[in-house]
């Protein structure tokens, strides 16, 4: 994310993950081990009820943006999880 040649390189950073930063004192919001991993991704929002028409989907467009955009995210790992809100 910080050195790679990609359109995500200008966000802005607003949490700290520190991959292997074990005890050594470093503040972050996230920790795993030095031979961790870590998936971060959106929160999941269910999808449409059964037998939803696109007539009733289209409608409800401005209301379902509204839940997408409040969705959190999830960082896992095979220890446990994290989950926050932007």
């Amino acid at each position: 994310m910080v050195y790679g040649d990609h359109g995500s390189r200008a966000r802005e950073w607003w949490g700290t993950v520190v991959l292997g930063g074990g005890g050594s004192g470093a503040r972050s919001d996230v920790s795993v081990g030095w031979k961790g991993w870590l998936r971060v991704e959106r929160e999941e929002v269910p999808g449409f009820a059964a037998g939803v028409s696109v007539e009733e989907a289209l409608r409800d467009r401005n209301k379902r943006q509204e839940v997408v955009n409040g969705a959190g995210w999830v960082a896992m790992s095979r220890v446990g999880g994290y989950v926050w809100k932007e």
